[in-house]
């Protein structure tokens, strides 16, 4: 988008603008307190920067060092429950902080805290959303999908949840459901499931 200056006239409510050929314009309110990345590893033309900057104003997600984010890094259960905890309202930082989020994650009920250091499948992780979400009823087909039938029996309904709501999209044609979450694709579904879903 390029940003055109103008004025607005609260007695009549209009916004005028000068423009110098035909287009499709939006009008809209500057964000007074603008995003500053912290992280030298996103960049604005990163497909993922708008769900970092989301997910980083947030609260939720920070770095894995002082100006990184490690986007193309798997994520770990521990990373993901803690992420959730914070989008919970639980306080969660400094030390301790994983073993704080897999109590957190144990008593909602959205998993059983094994394996904490281990990377999250997309299935997993999407099953985590869909248990935290309170397992709702899923309408999604994945039939479309050229790899729906390597989703596992305990992430299928999860799954169908998640594409019926535009949590996940896939890639290609495919869900890739065993493949490891990133945590740029972490943000991104992240950002889909606060803005889709009502919890």
């Amino acid at each position: 988008m390029t940003e055109i200056p103008c004025t607005y006239d609260p007695v009549t409510k209009l916004a005028s603008f000068t423009v110098t050929h035909f287009s499709l314009y939006v009008v809209g309110v500057a964000d007074e307190n603008p995003w500053v990345n912290p992280f030298a590893d996103v960049n604005e033309s990163d497909w993922f920067y708008g769900a970092v900057a989301f997910a980083n104003r947030n609260g939720l997600f920070m770095g894995t060092g002082a100006d990184t984010f490690s986007p193309g890094s798997p994520m770990t259960r521990a990373m993901l429950w803690t992420v959730l905890g914070r989008l919970d309202g639980q306080t969660l930082s400094g030390s301790g902080v994983y073993e704080a989020a897999r109590s957190w994650a144990m008593s909602a009920g959205i998993t059983d805290g094994t394996n904490p250091e281990g990377n999250i499948t997309r299935e997993q992780m999407v099953t985590i959303l869909w248990r935290y979400a309170g397992s709702p009823k899923a309408g999604g087909n994945l039939d479309t999908f050229s790899d729906a039938d390597s989703v596992a029996g305990y992430a299928a309904d999860a799954m169908a949840w998640a594409v019926e709501n535009g949590i996940i999209e896939g890639a290609g044609g495919a869900l890739m459901p065993q493949d490891n979450a990133t945590r740029a694709q972490v943000a991104a579904i992240l950002q889909r499931f606060i803005t889709k879903i009502a919890i």
